[in-house]
């Protein structure tokens, strides 16, 4: 990131993928607006391996398709690394990865920067990232991602943002609107992937 000369930054890890339109989609999104950042929707793919050591994608599907909602964000991630285009003013004035972090330093990146900004939610599928399908392997993550979540926490008790009570409350609407609506059926979804999928 200090080595990068553009007026926009996004993320590329070795096993993800970025469409053909995924960058143009987002700098038009910012084209003209005050906001600083943009994400989209990213397709999860999920991987296993055949006999000889062959992979293959064994599922695909979107886990989030969620608009920006600050307090949704501080509960949980929902934006993948590379589906993310922010401005590189961000990094130089609030910083980049902390690298003492192991999994989760992008969440900490932007609950760091939705301080400042709103981020702009382009709801088109632009970009996918791969997860292991197997069980065992899950877990393993999960456990890992919970040792850092101790880290991040600490993290997030420092941050501070200057946000009116109007705003507070239009995203406690949309989070108890959204429990109202659609709570059972998310209860339903996660029992199913829990107990019939095996996912976590």
């Amino acid at each position: 990131m200090q080595l990068s000369s553009g007026v926009y930054l996004n993320f590329l890890d070795d096993d993800d993928e970025l469409f053909p339109d995924h960058v143009q989609k987002l700098v038009h999104a910012l084209h003209g607006r005050q906001e600083r950042a943009a994400y989209s929707i990213a397709q999860e793919r999920q991987t296993a391996v055949r006999p000889g050591n062959r992979p293959y994608i064994k599922k695909k599907y979107i886990r989030y398709r969620q608009p920006f909602y600050r307090l949704l964000l501080y509960a949980g991630n929902y934006i993948p690394i590379q589906s993310i285009l922010f401005e590189r003013s961000l990094f130089e004035t609030y910083g980049g990865l902390d690298e003492e972090i192991g999994m989760m330093e992008d969440w900490d990146l932007w609950v760091r920067y939705s301080a400042v900004t709103d981020f702009v939610y382009v709801n088109q599928v632009t970009s996918c990232y791969y997860v292991p399908g197997k069980s065992a392997d899950k877990k393993e993550r999960e456990k890992n991602l919970r040792r850092d979540m101790q880290k991040l926490n600490k993290k997030f008790c420092s941050y501070q943002m200057n946000i009116s009570v109007g705003q507070l409350r239009r995203e406690m609407e949309y989070v108890i609107r959204e429990y109202k609506n659609q709570g059972l059926l998310r209860y339903i979804r996660m029992f199913f992937r829990m107990f019939v999928l095996g996912e976590r």
